[in-house]
């Protein structure tokens, strides 16, 4: 019985009678940073990636937007869509009577996934805007910087 799939959500606990056995709901690990699948996709010179999974809010982006914007003094800023909708029923209402209220939209991300891209000028306001839009959001972010073509002459 304790074997297999149930073993993994089981959590031993000793105490003086002995050892209980609890359940409990276990994350899956986040994978390293080797071991993502990067998807790459060089359009502008920085590029702001999920190193994680999650689901990011659209006032997420907005922030993360505008904390760029400020910092690294830009107005061109790529920013990926929320696109999958949230609801949710009023607080206080009975069982049944239909689907909720549109709450808010969500992107459901995985590690690897671009999140923002942007030009600037200089890579110390660069690293400072990703500093400022990776405190807004919910997961663990990456910054790219385009390489710089080889000079052949």
């Amino acid at each position: 019985m304790l074997n297999g799939i149930f073993r993994r959500n089981l959590l031993a606990i000793s105490n003086k009678l002995g050892v209980r056995l609890l359940k409990c709901r276990i994350k899956p690990p986040q994978p390293k940073l080797s071991e993502i699948r990067w998807k790459f996709d060089d359009k502008m010179d920085y590029g702001i990636y999920s190193a994680s999974s999650g689901y990011i809010k659209d006032a997420s982006f907005e922030a993360g937007r505008v904390s760029i914007r400020r910092k690294a003094n830009v107005r061109d800023v790529w920013v990926a869509e929320a696109t999958v909708p949230i609801t949710k029923k009023a607080i206080g209402s009975r069982m049944g009577k239909g689907k909720g209220k549109l709450q808010h939209y969500v992107r459901i991300v995985k590690p690897g996934e671009k999140l923002f891209e942007f030009n600037c000028d200089n890579e110390y306001l660069a690293r400072a805007a990703f500093r400022a839009a990776t405190f807004k959001l919910p997961v663990r972010t990456k910054l790219r910087i385009r390489p710089k073509p080889d000079d052949v002459d």
